[in-house]
């Protein structure tokens, strides 16, 4: 059984061209290409959901614990986080993100979460 805890090299790499640096208007710009942009990092993120807390996060091992606690999916989410108040929520599948997504919100330990699609 897999961990529920998150693992950077077993998910699939995406292989991109390196991004050109450059200036614009005197700020500092990376420019991607594309089809990089619009096909392949479209692809690793087709089933990431976004989860928002409005009052202050709980720790991650909460997070994941009270998450796969509440859902019924059929793999385990990589759940990373973004910022103070944004979590990325991965699952594998289209069945598994229509099931997350259907909730829109849940309790994580007493603090409210909205889930975005």
């Amino acid at each position: 059984m897999k961990s529920y805890w998150n693992k950077n090299d077993d998910g699939p790499k995406i292989e991109l061209t390196t991004p050109k640096r450059t200036t614009k208007q005197g700020c500092s710009d990376v420019l991607l290409k594309r089809h990089d942009y619009m096909v392949k990092m479209v692809e690793s993120c087709k089933y990431t959901l976004i989860g928002k807390f409005y009052s202050p996060m709980p720790k991650m091992e909460v997070i994941r614990k009270s998450f796969i606690a509440q859902t019924e999916l059929t793999c385990i989410p990589k759940i990373t986080h973004y910022d103070h108040r944004h979590v990325y929520i991965d699952v594998d599948n289209e069945h598994d993100r229509a099931t997350t997504s259907d909730s829109k919100r849940m309790y994580i330990n007493v603090v409210f979460m909205k889930i975005f699609v």
